[in-house]
Formats: C-alpha cells, structure tokens, sequence
C-alpha cells in the first residue's frame, strides 16, 4: 500500500497501530477507510495524510483545515 510506503511503515505496522487486523487494514483499500479509523490512521502515519485526504468525499465530517489552525486540534 502506497500511504504505508509513504510513512516508512508497512501494512501490518499501520494496521496494528490502527488496532485492527491485517486483513481489515487491506480492505480499506477498496472499501475506504471507516470514520472511526480516519484519525487513528493519520496518527499511525504521523498525519503526513490528514484527516480530509483520507475521505475528502465526507467534507462535513473531515473539513479542510484552515490555514493558521492546526490539524490535530480541528
């Protein structure tokens, strides 16, 4: 997975810092990432991938951050 590449992490790294199994971490891939695993997986990836780059198709939920607010405090 390119995200776990990205964070130097692989996989199964991500999937046990998101306390979930392997087999569940691949499947985001193609079913996306659940709302309730968004930020614990931009934390595992030390939010080199925030919140809104992770489901930017839930805007009302994970909004752009703006400039000037951190993104661990929105």
């Amino acid at each position: 997975m390119l995200v776990a590449e990205r964070a130097g992490k692989s996989p199964s790294q991500l999937a046990r810092e998101c306390d979930v199994s392997p087999q569940r971490f691949f499947n985001w891939r193609h079913r996306g990432v659940p709302v309730a695993q968004v930020r614990p997986l931009a934390k595992a990836l030390a939010w080199g991938l925030l919140p809104h780059e992770l489901r930017p198709d839930l805007p009302d939920i994970f909004p752009v951050p703006v400039q000037g607010v951190s993104a661990q405090a929105a």
